[in-house]
């Protein structure tokens, strides 16, 4: 969905229901997290029909509009490979760990199994709680799906799609709220555990105010546009292969203020078309270093709101989603800077 619809945030009502299935697998919060926000974030930075990055990319630059997609098909399947051994060998050597719980006790899944697991020693729920039980599964599940369909097609429609992550948190507000009536929770104990939730976000909604406020200092400080003409400098000057790694450092850099794939578009690619010609490389090489630095330190950078939103559904910190993913982020730098280069010596149009 994220290579060739541009599906992104739009994962993010997804993520709870991810979790819960890696946790009834016996893995953890992260191999849930893996499976989502992970799995979307890394397809559409391989993007090879995406509409935000590489669509509005080769616009700007004068490029037929998804020309190219064959090289492009080769750096998804390479990308995905890459991914595809991460989460397997993660979940191998989760499932190898022999009497080691697959979630942390301090962790809020952790807490969260641990009161269930003692529930369920202590009394075995009736019939009828059972079937309130399903029923506020199967609402939330339905809703879950409903949300996510409805904010799929606003990023196909781009109706309303300045309010898809409002429209999430409203959504998943409501749909909280009816899967706890749904299973018979009383009001007082649903404000009670929406209060201990809330609780349990707030950091992650601290970090994202953080976020915003960095790339407002940046741009009204005029910051960006020195770094940007101090960076159009260093690529007249530099050779074929120096030019094209030096405009994936440039977007790479600015991934880290403006998250937005089609905002950074507008900003640098007439720059760096105009750029990639005084360097004698195809417009085309321009554009698949924009796709690689705009797309896979979105799963890195503390800057960017979804990460952080779904860091904070699954209760945990940035900290610990960085360990375990760095050595992922420094393959697949290794790997994509490999393949910018090949683009470059086989003449990529």
């Amino acid at each position: 969905m994220g290579s060739l619809m541009g599906v992104f945030e739009e994962v993010v009502p997804l993520v709870p229901l991810a979790i819960g299935l890696s946790l009834s697998f016996g893995w953890d919060v992260f191999a849930g997290l893996g499976m989502s926000i992970l799995a979307v974030g890394f397809g559409f930075s391989a993007a090879i029909a995406n509409p935000f990055s590489v669509g509005t990319a080769q616009r700007i630059a004068g490029l037929p509009v998804l020309s190219g997609a064959g090289f492009r098909l080769v750096v998804f399947a390479c990308v995905y490979a890459l991914y595809l051994a991460f989460m397997v060998d993660y979940v191998k050597r989760l499932e190898r760990r022999h009497g080691v719980p697959a979630v942390s006790p301090g962790s809020a899944a952790g807490r969260a199994g641990s009161a269930a697991a003692g529930a369920a020693a202590s009394a075995v729920p009736s019939e009828t709680a059972a079937r309130k039980l399903h029923a506020g599964v199967r609402f939330f599940s339905r809703a879950s799906v409903a949300l996510a369909l409805l904010v799929a097609l606003s990023s196909v429609t781009r109706v309303g799609s300045d309010f898809v992550l409002p429209v999430i948190a409203l959504g998943f507000l409501v749909i909280g709220a009816g899967a706890g009536l749904s299973a018979g929770v009383k009001p007082g104990k649903a404000a009670r555990s929406f209060g201990a939730g809330a609780l349990g976000v707030l950091p992650a909604g601290l970090l994202i105010l953080m976020a915003l406020s960095v790339k407002r200092i940046v741009v009204s400080g005029g910051i960006m546009d020195t770094v940007l003409f101090a960076a159009s400098g260093l690529l007249a000057d530099a050779s074929r292969y120096g030019a094209a790694s030096l405009m994936y450092a440039v977007v790479l850099g600015m991934n880290f203020f403006i998250g937005s794939a089609s905002a950074k578009a507008f900003l640098l690619m007439p720059i760096l078309a105009p750029l990639a010609d005084l360097s004698g490389l195809p417009r085309q090489i321009a554009v698949q270093a924009f796709i690689f630095g705009d797309g896979f330190s979105n799963m890195l950078y503390p800057t960017n709101a979804v990460l952080l939103i779904s860091l904070g559904l699954a209760g945990m910190s940035w900290g610990q989603w960085f360990r375990k993913t760095w050595k992922l982020q420094v393959a697949t730098l290794a790997m994509t800077m490999g393949l910018l280069l090949v683009a470059v010596a086989i003449g990529y149009k």
